[in-house]
């Protein structure tokens, strides 16, 4: 679902992509006849937590007419080396939500992110 760079590193600004189509398709969004309708979304987070110590970083999706939706992320030197996917959460414009938590996403390993 989440697209990340080729190169993961530490201490520089990190680009990725989510595509609003396959967000969308989700049996949990697709279950919702408000969600489904991305007129309805103001933005999506993707939070990523540390295997270990309890890390976190949020990374926010604006929504616009593009399928394609991009968001920058930022792991300063000290974080920890292994990150996954623990929940994408799209809010509406009156800040409620809908949240597909990690057990949801059928590719959610593919979004992990192990620095070196």
């Amino acid at each position: 679902m989440i697209t990340k760079p080729n190169s993961v590193v530490k201490n520089a600004f990190l680009n990725f992509g989510l595509s609003k189509a396959s967000l969308i398709s989700h049996a949990l969004v697709q279950a919702n006849s408000y969600f489904k309708e991305s007129i309805n979304w103001r933005r999506v987070v993707a939070t990523y937590v540390s295997s270990v110590g309890n890390q976190f970083s949020l990374l926010s999706f604006n929504i616009g007419e593009s399928d394609d939706l991009t968001a920058v992320g930022f792991f300063a030197e000290e974080a920890r080396s292994n990150f996954y996917l623990s929940s994408i959460t799209i809010y509406d414009k009156q800040n409620g939500r809908l949240r597909i938590s990690r057990d949801n996403m059928a590719t959610a390993e593919d979004s992990e992110l192990l620095f070196a």
